[in-house]
This record gives C-alpha cells, sequence and structure tokens, in this order.
C-alpha cells in the first residue's frame, strides 16, 4: 500500500477524501468504489479522477465509527491509509499561482476601494452560494483554475 488519503471535508451522512495517487487513474478509483462500496451503511460512492476524490454518502447515524470503518476497508484490501488531516497542499502550476496571486491583489484593491470591496464580496457570495445550493460539488475558484489549465496551450 504505497498511497495515501485524507479527509478533505466530513459531515454525519457526507464524506470526502483526498486520493493524491489517484489523479487522472480511474482505474485505481474503481477498486476504491469496489472496495468502500461494502462499509457497512454506504448508500452512495462517487469519484473524480480529474481530482483524485472520492465522495462517500452513508447514513449519517454512522457518523462516530465511520472513518475507522473507511479506514479498515480501504487498509484491507491494500488501497491507502486514511490520514486524520488534510496535510497542506502544494502549489501545481503557474496557474494554481496566478489564481492565488489574483486572489491576493482583489483583496489588496478591495481594502482600497468601496467598488473593488462591492465587487469581491459579491464573488465571495456567489461562490459560496453556488457551493451550498450545489451540496458542494461545485466551486468557482476549482472550476476556473480547470477551465485556466483546459484552454492554456501544451
Amino acid at each position: 500500500m504505497g498511497s495515501s488519503a485524507h479527509i478533505a471535508h466530513h459531515i454525519p451522512g457526507r464524506l470526502r477524501l483526498k486520493v493524491p495517487g489517484a489523479k487522472g487513474n480511474p482505474a485505481f478509483l474503481d477498486q476504491v468504489r469496489a472496495a468502500l462500496t461494502s462499509v457497512e451503511g454506504v448508500s452512495e460512492i462517487e469519484v473524480n479522477p480529474v481530482t483524485g476524490s472520492v465522495l462517500v454518502h452513508y447514513d449519517p447515524d454512522a457518523f462516530d465509527t465511520f472513518h475507522d470503518n473507511v479506514h479498515e476497508h480501504a487498509t484491507r484490501n491494500n488501497l491507502f491509509a486514511v490520514q486524520p488531516a488534510k496535510p497542506p497542499s502544494p502549489k501545481l502550476t503557474e496557474v494554481d499561482e496566478a489564481v492565488d496571486a489574483l486572489e491576493v491583489e482583489a483583496q489588496y484593491l478591495a481594502a482600497r476601494s468601496h467598488t473593488a470591496r462591492v465587487i469581491v464580496d459579491f464573488l465571495h457570495d456567489l461562490d459560496l452560494n453556488v457551493k451550498k445550493y450545489s451540496r458542494n460539488t461545485v466551486d468557482l475558484k476549482c472550476w476556473c483554475r480547470l477551465r485556466s489549465r483546459s484552454t492554456a496551450s501544451p
């Protein structure tokens, strides 16, 4: 078992794991889905090979023991070890650095201009509402980064 995973988000009934070694590896994610389907209380598993994430929907009453059950199944199936907390994420590309720099610049301008503050606040609230109403499946910042990568020349 060379891979590890970390919990990106966990609320009763929903657990999102990030598996860095699964990015671009749909076959591995299919193995993960098959192994975790047998965890007691699981109702649905969604995988995303672009991000290497696994979203597990399960019976919310199993919240207290669910992390341990997932860790046990993943270890027993030689898939990955579940880390308790997300490690700091490194910058992946120049696009990530540019987006982060743009966010810093926007905050700088917003501190000095009422119009900029209104625009930054509007976009921030829009992002939060999109996340809320899409049940955290759509993140405008991530979409912008993915869109930038897909339109960048090789």
